[in-house]
């Protein structure tokens, strides 16, 4: 009804974006920050194709920076992450032999674990919205804290042989 321009999103003049949910609720914030965002997102996407994990990591991390709200720079992270996961995919899985270093072709797949994470993986991806709506900005800013916290401590005790 009265929403504001496509989707419910407005640039003013000052490069302020107001964005509008379907509940009503206004997210306001800039356009600035890109330079961090695209070198953040940049190296985790080194990260990702070496390790299969960093780019929704540091671009979560790069938007709160640059002062996107967080259910905003949750959604868009999670754009991201989808489009770089199924390219990666694809890469991974088809071009085996085609890109120097790839030895996965569809033979070697490991479809046990295929079969148990997308669904995991779609079903998580269904449910965090709601989960998100109903919790507090700043709990999502702890939770999303304290589990990349748990993150790093785990990879340096795999680093350092503890695990």
């Amino acid at each position: 009804a009265n929403k504001l321009g496509p989707a419910g999103v407005e640039t003013d003049d000052s490069g302020t974006v107001t964005r509008v949910d379907r509940d009503g609720d206004d997210y306001v914030y800039s356009r600035g920050g890109y330079l961090e965002r695209f070198l953040n997102y940049s190296v985790g996407g080194v990260f990702q194709g070496l390790a299969g994990f960093g780019i929704g990591e540091l671009g979560i991390i790069s938007m709160l920076r640059t002062q996107v709200p967080v259910r905003v720079a949750i959604g868009t992270n999670h754009i991201v992450v989808a489009t770089t996961a199924v390219l990666a995919s694809v890469v991974h899985v088809f071009g085996g032999g085609l890109v120097g270093g790839h030895t996965m072709d569809l033979a070697t797949t490991p479809w046990n674990m295929v079969v148990w994470t997308v669904p995991a993986t779609t079903l998580g991806g269904q449910i965090a919205p709601y989960v998100s709506t109903a919790l507090n900005t700043q709990t999502i800013k702890a939770g999303v804290g304290g589990l990349f916290a748990a993150i790093a401590v785990a990879l340096f005790a795999m680093a350092a042989g503890g695990i």
